[in-house]
């Protein structure tokens, strides 16, 4: 009930925010993360529910190959990749999208590019994953009958029987990843949210602590003004829910205008001035 009271002036009685100036530090942090998982809730369905590979993203990358410019000179033999031009220096490197990047190189040597999200890596023995700043092993040649003998340049023929190998490991290889890649793609937007919001009280805080005419210390005044930016994280909620942009917007101005009606009008009726966040 407490917490809907607060969720519930926030919203709607700014000017009764000013009622919970007692309220202990850790039952706002309890209400903060609140709202963060309110504001999570539509990208973590979303990323339960959809595949990691799909049957689109097989198309893309298969005509991706096709028109590329030159044949992949690499293939495998005896579980071991090799360079067609036997230049095991040679890192052969194809953009996939904007955050995906697949490399190709003959040796053991660690090779990262910082701007995509993912890195799929054919390295001498077997293909790594970079993510999340993790380089870990996906599978070994040796692990999959599909690889033997595999000669990427059929990727650039088009050839039926090499999409066919590469599909298969895939097919068998998602289910593997699926709960550990999907876990950590919702926790790294839940920290990126509980930053973005923290950071947007604290900008809230700063810009209205200094026109108030409330005698308050600067700890106190966050802690209410995470109360405040209930409308912020509602309207959201509901711009990636329902993909309107609008909403943002609208939950951006809601907040504003209650932060200005509470920092503006209401008279401090109990606390301790002196208590810090």
């Amino acid at each position: 009930m407490k917490l809907f009271k607060r969720f519930r002036d926030g919203l709607f009685n700014p000017y009764n925010v000013n009622n919970y100036i007692d309220d202990k530090k850790g039952f706002t942090v309890i209400f903060f993360f609140i709202l963060v998982i309110l504001m999570v809730l539509p990208s973590a369905i979303s990323t339960i529910a959809s595949p990691i590979v799909d049957y689109e993203d097989k198309a893309y990358l298969r005509e991706t190959f096709y028109h590329d410019e030159a044949e992949v000179p690499f293939y495998i033999n005896s579980n071991i990749l090799f360079n067609t031009n036997r230049d095991n220096n040679f890192v052969y490197k194809k953009e996939i999208g904007n955050s995906t990047l697949i490399i190709m190189k003959a040796n053991d040597d660690v090779t990262t590019y910082a701007r995509y999200s993912t890195i799929i890596e054919f390295s001498r023995t077997g293909v790594f994953i970079h993510q999340f700043g993790i380089r870990r092993l996906l599978c070994s040649y040796k692990d999959y009958f599909e690889f033997s003998n595999m000669k990427f340049s059929d990727a650039y023929n088009n050839d039926g029987e090499f999409w066919q190998n590469i599909f298969s490991i895939i097919d068998k290889e998602v289910p593997k990843q699926e709960v550990l890649y999907k876990t950590m793609n919702i926790v790294l937007v839940f920290i990126a949210t509980a930053f973005s919001l923290a950071l947007w009280s604290l900008i809230f805080s700063v810009f209205n602590k200094s026109t108030s005419t409330k005698k308050m210390s600067f700890g106190k005044f966050w802690q209410l003004m995470i109360y405040l930016i209930t409308p912020y994280a509602v309207l959201y909620t509901m711009s990636k829910m329902f993909g309107l942009n609008l909403l943002y917007y609208i939950g951006l101005g809601w907040t504003i205008v209650n932060i200005f009606r509470f920092s503006r009008k209401v008279v401090i009726i109990k606390g301790d001035d002196n208590d810090e966040l």
